[in-house]
C-alpha cells in the first residue's frame, strides 16, 4: 500500500467564488437599498386613501399635486437654496483652511483637526440647541453684542433661514475641508516651487497651478456637503421658520401627520432626483476614490 507524502486538499472555492463571497455583504446592502428605491418610486404613484394608507392604483395625481402648488415649488427652492448656500460657503471656508492645515507642522495640524472634528462627537441634535442658545434673542452673541453697546437686539436671525445656515455650516464644515486638504497633500511640493521660480506669483501659482489640481479634492467636497445639506432635517426644524420649509421637514409631516405615503413618496423621489443631478454633473471630473479620500 502506497500513500503520497503530498497532502492536497480538495478545493471547494476557487478564487473567484471567494471573491463573491466576501463582496456578498456589499451586493445584499445594495440589493435592500435598490429595492426601497423602487418601491420609493412605486408608492409615489399609489392612490392616496382619505384617512390615512394608500390603494394600488396607479395615479399622476401626487405629482400634479407637487408641481402644480406654488407652496412645493416655494419648498424645492428653499431645499436648493440652503444647500447652495451653505455649500458656497463651507468651500469659501474650508480651501483657505485645508491650505492652512498643510503648512502647518505635523503636531499643530493635529491639534487643528482635532478641534475642527471635535463637533462631530457630538449629536446633531444637541449641537442645534446650542445654536439656539447662541443665536435667540437672550442669547449669547446678543448678550455680548449689547454689552459692548450695539443696542439690546442687535441680531435678529432666529429662527430663520441664516441660523439654519450658520448651523449647518458647523455641521458641514469639517466634511469640506478633509477632501480638499487630502488632494492638496497630493500634490507634489515642486510644482508650486517651479512655478515660483518660473516667476510667477503666489496668487497666480495658486489660482493657475494649485487650485486647478485640487478641484477633485474640491468636487469631493462639494458633492458630500450639498447632499449633506439637502437631507437635513433636523436643523430646518428646530431653527427654521415656516418660511423655511425644506422637503425633509414636509416629507415627515405628510408621513407622521397626513399619513399621505403615496405623496411623501413623490417628495422624496424629487430629492433623490436633486441627489442625482448633482452628483452626475461632478461625474465627468472625479472618480469615486477622491470622493472618499483614498
Amino acid at each position: 500500500m502506497t500513500t503520497s507524502s503530498h497532502y492536497r486538499p480538495r478545493v471547494i472555492f476557487g478564487p473567484q467564488a471567494k471573491a463573491y463571497l466576501l463582496l456578498s455583504p456589499s451586493l445584499l446592502i445594495l440589493c435592500f437599498l435598490g429595492i426601497s428605491v423602487f418601491l420609493l418610486l412605486i408608492y409615489s404613484f399609489f392612490t392616496y386613501s382619505p384617512g390615512g394608507g394608500m390603494i394600488a392604483q396607479f395615479t399622476f395625481e401626487n405629482y400634479t399635486r407637487l408641481f402644480g402648488k406654488r407652496i412645493y415649488w416655494q419648498v424645492i427652492f428653499n431645499t436648493v437654496l440652503f444647500s447652495v448656500v451653505t455649500t458656497g460657503l463651507a468651500l469659501l471656508l474650508g480651501y483657505p483652511l485645508a491650505y492652512y492645515f498643510k503648512k502647518l507642522s505635523p503636531i499643530k495640524r493635529a491639534i487643528g483637526f482635532l478641534f475642527l472634528t471635535i463637533p462631530l462627537w457630538t449629536s446633531v441634535i444637541v449641537r442645534t440647541y446650542g445654536w439656539v442658545i447662541i443665536l435667540g434673542r437672550r442669547g449669547m452673541i446678543n448678550i455680548l453684542l449689547e454689552q459692548i453697546g450695539f443696542g439690546p437686539i442687535p441680531l435678529d436671525i432666529f429662527p430663520g433661514f441664516w441660523a439654519v445656515v450658520v448651523a449647518l455650516l458647523e455641521i458641514t464644515l469639517p466634511i469640506m475641508v478633509l477632501p480638499i486638504y487630502t488632494s492638496l497633500t497630493s500634490l507634489d511640493p515642486g510644482i508650486e516651487e517651479s512655478s515660483l521660480v518660473l516667476g510667477a506669483g503666489p496668487l497666480q501659482t495658486f489660482r493657475r497651478v494649485i487650485f486647478p489640481l485640487t478641484l477633485p479634492g474640491v468636487f469631493a467636497g462639494v458633492i458630500l456637503t450639498f447632499v449633506l445639506v439637502l437631507s437635513a432635517y433636523v436643523t430646518p426644524v428646530i431653527l427654521g421658520s415656516t418660511r423655511d420649509l425644506v422637503l425633509p421637514v414636509v416629507i415627515e409631516n405628510q408621513v407622521t401627520n397626513a399619513y399621505n405615503i403615496p405623496f411623501a413618496s413623490a417628495l422624496a423621489v424629487v430629492m433623490l432626483v436633486l441627489m442625482s443631478i448633482v452628483i452626475f454633473a461632478f461625474r465627468r471630473f472625479i472618480r469615486l476614490d477622491q470622493l472618499f479620500g483614498s
